[in-house]
């Protein structure tokens, strides 16, 4: 599953992956545009990082796997169910549109191809919409989401899966 970049490389989240997926959580949602969630919606949000076993879960139950710099720095996380549910997606904010999103998004496709799975489903924010929207993910409905105390705008998509090279999915 290593997939190599000139500035990033693929692999299997482990627990070691653990505290430091937890910060680039926190800093990425602290960091989203306020148009799309306020500084209340955000804080809330960015407390789910102190969800008891949640992400020692995803690591040990999910797909999960993690981007990095050639440095071994956390470049972004991702994880996905065996039914086709994507459960998580976050990129550092420091390496956004550099394409390490995408690279986990087709890593994680291919693994549900290879499992069969005809759909992914996933839940994404107001300012994810538009990266899901351009690999093919359609928004079935808007919906609202309970973070810890606050319920925040999402969107229900999804994707259908044919064999083959990434991208080339009608829906």
């Amino acid at each position: 599953m290593a997939m190599q970049t000139k500035q990033w490389r693929l692999r299997q989240a482990t627990p070691a992956d653990v505290a430091e997926m937890k910060e680039m959580f926190r800093q990425t949602v602290k960091g989203i545009d306020d148009k799309d969630y306020c500084k209340e919606e955000k804080a809330d949000w960015a407390a789910c990082a102190d969800k008891q076993g949640l992400w020692e879960r995803l690591v040990e139950t999910l797909h999960a796997i993690v981007a990095t710099t050639e440095e071994g720095k956390l470049a972004g996380f991702a994880a996905i169910a065996d039914n086709g549910h994507l459960e998580l997606m976050y990129v550092d904010t420091a390496w956004q549109r550099h394409k390490a999103g995408t690279a986990m998004l087709y890593e994680l496709e291919d693994y549900a191809r290879a499992r069969g799975i005809k759909e992914i489903t996933t839940e994404v924010s107001i300012t994810a919409r538009p990266f899901f929207e351009y690999h093919g993910y359609i928004a079935i409905k808007k919906q609202k989401r309970k973070a810890v105390d606050l319920c925040l705008t999402n969107f229900l998509m999804i994707k259908r899966l044919l064999p083959g090279v990434h991208g080339q999915e009608k829906v």
